[in-house]
């Protein structure tokens, strides 16, 4: 049986005990075991601050993107998809924030990425939690 206490968040069980939570941001599910915070890695975080370019003014918002990525053994970005937010469908600002996350991470010049060698990241499916305000944080 699955127990859990939800404040703003809708729950929803999943056959094999699988949770789903639907946030204010949207569906929060099961990615996968490989999930960073790019903000915990500086290497990677000052990577995407130099390629992912966001208006100025909305730089020192607390906006979260989640985008499943795939990397080829070298490390580039093969596929790179928005998970985990029903405000893609609601928010222009914020679909327009996560495709322009969604872009930077496969264009050139943020390829290949520099993702954790700690043993954190296990084979080339990683979820990226990216925070507007701790990428851009100086």
């Amino acid at each position: 049986m699955i127990r859990a206490l939800c404040i703003l968040i809708l729950c929803f069980a999943l056959p094999g005990g699988a949770v789903l939570a639907e946030t204010p941001y949207g569906f929060l599910g099961n990615y996968g075991l490989n999930r960073i915070h790019v903000a915990e890695h500086d290497a990677l975080r000052r990577q995407i601050r130099s390629c992912w370019n966001v208006p100025a003014q909305r730089k020192r918002e607390n906006l979260e993107v989640h985008v499943r990525i795939t990397t080829r053994t070298n490390g580039t970005v093969k596929k790179a998809r928005i998970v985990g937010s029903a405000l893609i469908q609601l928010d222009p600002y914020y679909r327009a924030v996560a495709q322009s996350a969604r872009r930077a991470l496969l264009g050139t010049p943020c390829n290949p990425l520099r993702l954790p060698q700690d043993g954190s990241v296990a084979g080339n499916s990683v979820t990226l939690t990216i925070n507007l305000q701790d990428v851009f944080a100086n």
